[in-house]
């Protein structure tokens, strides 16, 4: 039996868990059961899965790894954490299907809908490169990058564009992109669509999920749609995501409020946007496996 060599304590205990995809050697726990136990040589992972710096963990065990925005503690520190940088100064041509998954801010499921589509793929023995901008995501044996402080052209195109290069073994290549594709809240410096932009000019993207929620105007929508086309992709899914946008918290200089919304105001939302798009789908259509076998009959 594989000795579970790695604690993981993640920082909203109730997020889901994708047990299927969790690698052998970890074992997630409560914050309490954390401090109430012993380590000898194991490893402790702390992950910041909110969408706000928290402090540092009081208690720091003998090999314990941050992972995560932590207040005075700086990612680089964390040898398992990947940074964009440029190892080519050449521009690759792809040959493996690119998947790219787009919110219009944060908070509308994107990681669950890789996680799920991630189950899905390796169900079919599919050999998936999964790359996130979620901490979580170390979990699974994703590919986990910090999001970037800035977003400087061309050397992130030029960044993407080796780590498309990188991995030309895989079947799919499954792209988490961080931040949000729209102006939301001034605050949120990661909702400009700068890295959105970067990936879809670094490397030829297939298919996009663009996840969504109830707050998104259909104008919103009609200038995202537009903005993927201009790149030349035609197959685009809607996901509508189960929680949508405190609207109190648009000015707010804290973390962008969301809340779950009634599954009746999700369908209506579905049907007035089905009269303009064919592939609009809710997150249980993710969960469901009906995004799943419309992908496949794309690939």
């Amino acid at each position: 039996m594989y000795k579970k060599s790695v604690y993981v304590c993640r920082y909203i205990d109730d997020n889901p868990i994708y047990t299927e995809l969790i690698l052998p050697q970890y074992e997630i726990i409560s914050s309490k059961k954390l401090f109430d136990k012993k380590f000898e040589d194991e490893s402790v992972y702390f992950i910041n899965n909110s969408n706000h710096k928290i402090r540092c963990p009081k208690t720091v065990f003998k090999n314990t790894y941050l992972f995560g925005e932590f207040i005075n503690y700086n990612q680089k520190d964390n040898k398992m954490v990947k940074f964009h940088t440029n190892k080519y100064n050449d521009i690759y041509t792809s040959k493996v299907p690119s998947i790219a998954i787009v919110g219009v801010g944060s908070n509308t499921q994107k990681f669950e809908v890789q996680c799920s589509l991630t189950q899905n793929f390796k169900s079919d023995l599919y050999n998936i490169y999964n790359l996130s901008y979620n901490p979580e995501g170390i979990i699974y044996g994703f590919d986990y990058y910090n999001f970037p402080e800035t977003v400087n052209f061309p050397d992130i195109i030029y960044s993407i564009n080796n780590i498309v290069e990188d991995h030309q073994k895989a079947d799919i290549h499954l792209l988490n992109i961080g931040g949000g594709l729209k102006y939301i809240n001034k605050y949120n410096k990661n909702c400009y669509g700068a890295l959105v932009s970067a990936y879809l000019q670094s490397t030829d993207i297939d298919i996009v999920i663009f996840t969504i929620n109830t707050s998104t105007p259909l104008k919103f929508i009609n200038e995202a749609v537009e903005y993927f086309h201009f790149f030349g992709i035609s197959n685009i899914f809607i996901v509508v995501s189960d929680y949508t946008f405190d609207e109190g918290s648009y000015d707010s200089p804290y973390a962008l409020g969301y809340y779950r919304v009634d599954n009746s105001k999700k369908i209506q939302y579905q049907k007035q946007l089905k009269k303009e798009y064919d592939n609009v789908l809710l997150f249980e259509d993710v969960l469901s496996g009906e995004l799943y076998k419309k992908i496949i009959d794309l690939l």
